[in-house]
């Protein structure tokens, strides 16, 4: 039970790392474009370096986020939800439609 618990954290810390780095990653992004679009301005291949790597950075981060999710519901239990979702269409098939009272159609 404990090592479950501890892999709950590590997926939680992970998704907030991949947040953390994807918001540093737009950050950088915005202000690198923020820095293109100035008048004046004179970037000598730095610029277009920047934007790099700020996509490689919110790349990694969007990646972390990804993983970190899909451990959380690896570990959350959202298998079983998955087992429930998978078993709608024969649960469709043995329900049974009943009519509402009350709102019949009057003759």
């Amino acid at each position: 039970m404990a090592e479950n618990e501890e892999r709950k954290g590590l997926a939680l810390c992970g998704g907030i790392v991949g947040l953390v780095f994807a918001g540093l990653g737009y950050m950088l992004l915005y202000e690198t474009v923020k820095e293109m679009v100035r008048p004046g301005s004179k970037s000598d291949g730095v610029v277009g370096k920047c934007v790099y790597i700020a996509v490689i950075i919110i790349i990694g981060g969007c990646l972390l986020v990804y993983t970190a999710l899909v451990l959380s519901m690896l570990f959350f239990g959202a298998l079983d939800f998955w087992k429930t979702l998978t078993s709608l269409p024969k649960l469709a098939e043995t329900a049974k439609i009943q009519p509402i009272h009350g709102l019949e159609p009057s003759n």
